[in-house]
């Protein structure tokens, strides 16, 4: 099924140029090794003078998707760690073989963890 949303593609557009306003365009964008621009220095090296200057939209589409990517696998990694101490990675939490149900209640824990609600304040 495909549904057509009128002006998404505008949104995400208008989205990708806020979060370089915000993130990246300030000189403070650099400061904090939390930031988004020191995400950038660790998946793409080469392109941190893009993202300091005007990138265009499938640029910062592509970053957005890398690092929620990359910081969701971190929330796994540490969700795992606190798990068994043995977990120290990806690859040996995957070697324990957790089954399926288990898999679920973890992702359950990290939804409820880090995303925003209705209880945000």
């Amino acid at each position: 099924h495909v549904i057509f949303i009128p002006g998404l593609f505008h949104l995400k557009m208008a989205s990708a140029d806020a979060i370089w306003h915000t993130f990246l365009q300030p000189l403070s964008a650099c400061d904090d090794k939390h930031a988004l621009m020191h995400d950038i220095a660790i998946l793409l090296p080469k392109e941190t003078g893009i993202y300091r200057s005007k990138p265009g939209f499938r640029c910062m589409h592509e970053l957005v998707m890398y690092d929620v990517i990359c910081r969701r696998l971190d929330c796994w990694r540490v969700k795992a760690k606190k798990l068994n101490t043995l977990h120290v990675d990806h690859d040996a939490y995957a070697a324990s073989e957790p089954v399926f149900d288990k898999l679920k209640t973890v992702a359950d824990q990290l939804t409820q963890k880090y995303n925003v609600n209705h209880g945000l304040q």
